[in-house]
């Protein structure tokens, strides 16, 4: 510039460091979203898309082109009119951001389930400038959830329904039979000798066994019927009698399909190059005369079938109110239940859980045990549903929770720093209001961290009330107890709970385990359940395992934990603190030998 004839400069200085650091910024920002595995869409205010990321291209198939300007609705959400998009920005505008699933489009016209997640960007006046969408594809979790249930359902070796799904057939045929006044039977069959195949030939003998004898049942079993595998080598066929349409009495029809189903079995089968011969046991209940749910009839089978069994096996019994062998003895454990406490003749059993990272023991779960002063040593299994019944679970529950507790305190103590423990929740237990503080309580009573305690809970009691359990799980959560779902894939297995729900561990069911690892099926669920849960971020435990075989399958399909008879039976607190100064082998061995130099040890 000149001014009066003289030259000169005008000199403007900018400090760039900013302007360089928001460049900066924005090519990390834009390179994270170039490489996320989620799909990200932003749009202006009106839906219009104006930019998406590498992943949207690849879930949808619609290429970054022909998507700009395009009404996101219109594009890949279906019908643009659709109201859920207007519910969606409706709660944006007011909360800030919308969570949920989507039924989604791709390119190609095939929809699937997108999970997704809008939130608004507001200009400096506070209006929404944009809104941003990101979201995955969960179709892989739908067939993990489909997979699961329908495995959960069926028995793997036999392809027949197992005791969940014959519960629910049995169900339908009541709600039936009291419309029609129509009548059906619960034929349980047990095989007798079934044991000894096993230890003669080999369970791959004792499977072959099965299958053949499934086969032949089903060849018996009407259209209308319903033949299920309970358990090792017990069946069940809902038989619906024809009678009700006018073809004979129903009670004879029911002997004659036992008689068939008897004869049949006891035909020899060829296995491995020889004749196999088992008999069969069968009990006989009828609906309504024995039972009206399928809890009492199965009961009353059983009772029959036991019945059997006294009279030598190879026969068949109906059941009647007079053979119920278990009244006296159900009868001795009611009239002592509400004194045990008082008399100190509870116990607890620890069975440890072993890493399958190290061999080492990483926790156990505390077993109830009733020391009997007429009966002698009574599992669980033959009290615990009367003191459901009573409400005297509450106490004895809160006793096993302290116990436990402490017991932890007394591993510490002796040097064990690890130690952790896993006590089971009654569903009398996770419905009060008091839970959280009862659990506080014992855990100050010990002065344990309460990372120490694992409550496990079943399927059927958190999917009895889902959002009061949610409530529950997410404050025991926040109070840092482990909480785990114990039996996974018996029950509803749902992906849906399991998002909602703040679990740290799934336990996947012995049942699962026992044909691993030459059960393609067993494999399958195994590994679906571990794959879900590993996508959740959940600790895997496996219980029932008891072969080096399936410990090693586990290990490498992905468990963290491994409980079962290989390691260990439930046993002292003692010997768990000795199995956990030294590692499990890692071949076969005698582990009672390991037990026995770990106790000297210790």
């Amino acid at each position: 510039v000149t001014r009066g004839g003289r030259g000169g400069a005008v000199v403007m200085h900018l400090n760039v460091n900013d302007r360089r650091l928001d460049e900066e910024q924005l090519k990390i920002n834009a390179n994270a979203l170039r490489h996320l595995s989620e799909g990200v869409v932003i749009t202006d205010n009106e839906l219009r898309v104006v930019t998406v990321n590498k992943a949207f291209v690849t879930l949808t198939g619609y290429s970054s082109e022909e998507s700009l300007g395009r009404n996101f609705g219109e594009l890949i959400v279906g019908d643009p009119n659709d109201s859920v998009l207007e519910d969606i920005r409706a709660t944006v505008s007011q909360q800030g951001a919308w969570k949920g699933e989507l039924r989604t489009r791709r390119a190609d016209g095939e929809f699937f389930p997108g999970l997704f997640s809008f939130s608004a960007v507001r200009d400096q006046s506070g209006a929404i400038e944009h809104y941003t969408a990101v979201f995955a594809d969960l179709s892989t979790f739908r067939e993990f959830e489909r997979r699961i249930d329908y495995l959960s359902r069926y028995d793997s070796l036999t392809g027949l329904p197992n005791r969940t799904a014959l519960a629910a057939h049995l169900q339908t045929a009541i709600d039936q039979a009291r419309v029609t006044g129509g009548v059906f039977a619960l034929l349980v069959t047990e095989l007798d000798g079934f044991k000894t195949v096993n230890e003669t030939i080999g369970n791959a003998a004792g499977d072959l066994l099965l299958k053949a004898i499934a086969e032949r049942l089903q060849q018996l079993s009407n259209a209308d019927d319903v033949l299920a595998r309970l358990g090792s080598d017990e069946f069940a066929l809902l038989a619906i009698a024809s009678a009700t349409r006018g073809n004979g009495e129903p009670s004879a029809e029911f002997e004659r399909l036992a008689e068939r189903i008897r004869i049949a079995v006891e035909r020899p089968i060829r296995i491995a190059g020889q004749d196999v011969f088992v008999t069969a046991s069968l009990g006989v209940s009828r609906y309504p005369h024995d039972g009206e749910d399928f809890e009492s009839l199965l009961r009353a089978a059983n009772a029959a079938v036991y019945r059997a069994k006294q009279l030598g096996r190879n026969t068949i019994v109906s059941y009647s109110p007079e053979m119920n062998i278990s009244s006296l003895e159900r009868f001795t454990l009611q009239n002592g239940l509400p004194h045990a406490l008082a008399r100190q003749e509870f116990l607890l059993e620890y069975q440890p859980t072993v890493s399958f990272a190290n061999g080492r023991v990483s926790g156990a779960e505390a077993l109830l045990r009733w020391r009997h002063p007429q009966l002698g040593l009574v599992m669980p299994t033959r009290f615990i549903g009367l003191a459901e019944d009573t409400g005297l679970i509450v106490p004895i529950g809160e006793w096993v929770l302290r116990t436990a507790c402490q017991q932890v305190k007394r591993w510490i103590a002796s040097g064990w720093q690890d130690a952790t423990v896993a006590v089971n929740l009654s569903a009398r237990q996770f419905g009060r209001a008091d839970l959280a503080t009862r659990i506080r309580d014992a855990l100050t009573a010990a002065d344990i961290e309460p990372w120490r305690l694992r409550l496990e809970v079943t399927e059927s009691m958190v999917m009895n009330d889902p959002d009061a359990a949610a409530s529950v799980i997410e404050h025991l959560s926040r109070m840092g107890v482990q909480v785990a779902l114990d039996d996974f894939g018996t029950g509803y297995s749902s992906l849906n709970y399991l998002k909602r729900f703040h679990l740290n561990c799934i336990k996947v069911d012995r049942s699962f385990v026992h044909g691993t690892p030459d059960d393609i099926q067993d494999e399958s669920i195994v590994r679906a359940i571990v794959a879900l849960g590993k996508t959740l971020g959940l600790k895997i435990v496996a219980e029932g395992v008891e072969t080096l075989a399936q410990a090693e399958f586990l290990r490498t399909a992905g468990c963290d934990d491994g409980q079962g008879f290989y390691y260990s039976r439930a046993t002292s607190p003692g010997e768990v603190r000795a199995l956990a100064a030294s590692a499990f082998p890692l071949t076969a061995g005698s582990l009672q030998a390991q037990l026995d130099f770990a106790l000297q040890s210790a």
